[in-house]
This record gives C-alpha cells, structure tokens and sequence, in this order.
C-alpha cells in the first residue's frame, strides 16, 4: 500500500484509540498504526445483534490484542433494538450513535488524543449516496469527513481494494461479517447492487468520485463561511434557547439553505426543514420536533429548545439558608427595617414583610391550576394568564421558577411578588430575596 499522507501527518508522540470490528478496514489500520510506532490502544463495542458470530468477532479481537501486546476495550450487553425503538432511530444509526458516545468516553477517562475508525474510500462513496437519495444538504454530499473534532479517518483516501490487499501481502486475518452480503440495508444496496453498475459504465468511478468529494468538500467550506456570517446576523441564545430571527432570516441570502444548515445541527431532519421553511409566514405557535429538540415558531422568532420540557424537583428552603445554587442562584438575607429603607424596583430583588412569609417555602416550576395576587394589580390572576400579559413564549414559561408555599405563589421569581407579602407600614423586619443569575 502507498504511503498514507493522513498518517504520517500524525504526531509521532499520539495516543490513539481504533475502533476496530475484527474487519479487514479496522484490522489494516490497527497493523499500520502499530508498525509507525504510535501508542496504540483499541475499542471493540459489541452489540450481540449476529448471536454467536458476535461473539466471535469480540473473541478475536481480544485475543488479536492480546497477540499484539495492545490494551483494549470491550463493551457488550447493550439491548441496540430497544435503544433504537425508543429513540425512534433506525438500528443502524443507534449502534453508530453508541459506539461514538462510548468512543468519547474512553477518550475522555484515558486521555486519548485521537479517535481513530477505518472508514475508506468506498465508504464515503456510499454515503454520499446515501444521502443523495435521502435529500441531505452540501454537509451529507461530501461523504464522510477525514476529520471530525477527535475523530480521524486515516484511510479516507483508500479503497476497499487496496484494504483487501494490504490484508493478503502481510498475511493480516480478519473477520467476516456475512450482513456485509445483505441486501436488506440500505448501505449494502448501494455496495453491491448500484455502485458496481456504474462501475460497469465507468471503470475508474472511484477515482472520479475522490475528486468529486474533494471538490465538494471545498465548496462546502465557502458555504459554511456564508452561511457562519449569516447566521451571526440572525442567531442569538437565550437561557439555552437558540432564538431564530424570522424577518432577518428571511432577508438572507439562500434563506432555505441557512435554515437548513441551522436546524440540522439539532437533529430536524429535511422533511421537517421544509415544512418549517414553507411556514414561516404561518400564524405562530406550532411545534416541531426532532429526536432531540423541539422548534418553536413564536410569533416573529423560531425558538429551538430540548425536547425534554424543562422541570425541577422541588426543593425546600430551609431557615437557615442563605444561598441557593440550584435550580436558580438567589441569596437570601433578613435585616430590620429603617426610615432609611427605599425598595429597590430591579426585578431581580423582592422584598417581603418577615412576619407574613410562611416558614415552609420551596423551589418549583408552574402547575396546572397555579394563581396568585400579583403585586400592585389588586386581585387574584392565574398564572398562565400573567404569562400571557408578559408575553412569555412556551418555553420561557417552562423556566420560570416559583417560591411557594404550599399551593400560595410566594414570588415568580425575577418577575412579579405577591401582593399578600409587601412590605407595609406595620412591617418591622424584612426577608430580601435576590436573584443572581438566570
């Protein structure tokens, strides 16, 4: 095999982690990666969806590494199907999503400075066409990436060919995995049905489309630029939630494709992206949603927030406290009132006559049913209909945190106190609540 450019660009001093299947692609790169004397240590996910050939496969990759005097991993015992049924992922793209997830870790705990998988050439051609059928943007036509943040794919530029016989010139043994034949995968169609027809038009198809994928990478790094300066013109966030600013979005150069590039980072596939778009000048209020994120159109704004709504536990607030850290930072104090005393009118400050406030508060979000009497409004007022006044979309509401008493609304904190516990001419001491940060 030729010498590897993406290889040899790698510090001599790098501790890497393959991925390594027991496959020729990731038995090759463990040989290479050995013999340029990196330290080299290895990760075998298992998740048991060929029975007994699974088993086979993690057995000889642990006595590979054993051979090989290399340290490894093993990770085994995961339900994949029920993972993927729960998150509404095919079980393909789980068992990608949890191996990179384990990846990480490994990373992490062990200080590794790269993540290394054998993807090739062939690969990326797959994807690229995988995601042609699939509607994907520039992103999804440059095939696989060679480099991700950690990740690297050192044999990007090989073909599967050239794999095949590196593994028959240094006698490397592998492991075959017969659902590579199959064509009930959508990847293994394009492999073995539609790629070697057009090979059949074009004998040098794989040479071609490496030019092609790095034309296109190119072009998608122009694009990015473009579509990084429109985004900062457009974007802002708030609390955790990404706000989307519809006229200035529309004023965009390519609006549907900034959009695209925006929504795709939080899982909102093409389908969802083009019903969003074709809305945009709809009546607010509707909901999409991706496995992760939920995308709110509010009026001028898109909002985008995880798709968990936010909630807390309540927390009781104990006499003696004098800060709060979670789930809002407040400081508490009491102090005797004085001519000298003026009320401070910053949202973030309440103060509350002492000898009114019940001992037993706690920290919560909203309930179904909740009212108080706001502070200077006279009468009694349903939460969600102050809410309404504000102007405060579904997800701000859902990250309003309330001191309570029981059922009785103490302070919407950061927002409005309750008129029941002001400060009055007969208060002697005064409780002072203060929200540091949001």
């Amino acid at each position: 095999m030729k010498t590897i450019p993406a290889i040899e660009a790698l510090p001599k001093s790098s501790k890497i982690l393959i991925g390594v299947s027991g496959g020729a692609d990731s038995m090759v790169l463990w040989h290479l990666l050995l013999s340029k004397g990196f330290e080299v240590n290895i990760a075998h996910y298992n998740f048991g969806l060929r029975g007994h050939e699974s088993s086979a496969d993690e057995k000889f990759v642990v006595e590979a590494a054993h051979r090989l005097r290399t340290r490894f991993f093993v990770k085994s015992n995961v339900n994949v199907t029920l993972y993927a049924k729960k998150n509404k992922f095919s079980v393909e793209e789980a068992a990608r999503k949890l191996r990179y997830e384990w990846f990480e870790e490994l990373r992490l705990a062990h200080k590794f400075d790269y993540i290394a998988t054998a993807h090739h050439l062939d690969d990326s051609i797959e994807t690229f066409f995988i995601n042609l059928t699939a509607g994907a943007g520039l992103r999804g036509l440059r095939g696989i990436p060679e480099q991700n943040g950690h990740i690297i794919r050192p044999l990007l530029k090989i073909t599967k060919s050239d794999i095949l016989m590196y593994c028959t010139e240094h006698k490397i043994r592998f492991r075959t995995d017969a659902s590579n034949f199959e064509t009930d995968y959508t990847r293994n169609k394009f492999r073995l049905d539609i790629i070697p027809k057009i090979l059949e038009i074009n004998p040098n198809f794989r040479e071609s489309m490496h030019k092609t994928l790095g034309i296109l990478s190119e072009a998608f790094e122009l694009y990015s630029f473009a579509v990084s300066q429109a985004k900062n013109q457009i974007i802002s966030i708030k609390k955790d939630i990404i706000e989307i600013d519809i006229p200035r979005l529309l004023q965009a150069t390519s609006t549907k494709s900034v959009l695209f590039e925006i929504l795709s980072e939080y899982g909102i596939n093409s389908a969802t992206n083009e019903l969003i778009f074709n809305n945009l000048n709809q009546i607010s209020g509707k909901i999409y949603y991706s496995a992760s994120h939920r995308v709110l159109h509010d009026r001028n704004r898109l909002l985008i927030a995880e798709k968990l709504p936010y909630s807390v536990e309540p927390i009781m607030l104990k006499s003696s406290d004098k800060e709060i850290l979670t789930p809002v930072k407040l400081c508490l104090s009491t102090f005797d009132i004085t001519n000298e005393f003026r009320i401070d009118a910053n949202p973030s400050l309440v103060f509350l006559d002492f000898d009114k406030v019940p001992a037993n508060l706690e920290l919560r979000t909203r309930k179904t049913g909740d009212y108080f009497y706001p502070l200077g409004f006279g009468r009694k007022k349903k939460l969600s209909d102050f809410f309404v006044d504000l102007k405060l979309n579904l997800f701000e509401k859902e990250r309003v945190i309330l001191i309570t008493s029981g059922e009785t609304i103490v302070w919407v904190i950061g927002k409005r106190a309750d008129e029941r516990y002001k400060i009055t001419n007969q208060t002697k001491k005064i409780l002072k609540i203060e929200l540091l940060s949001e």
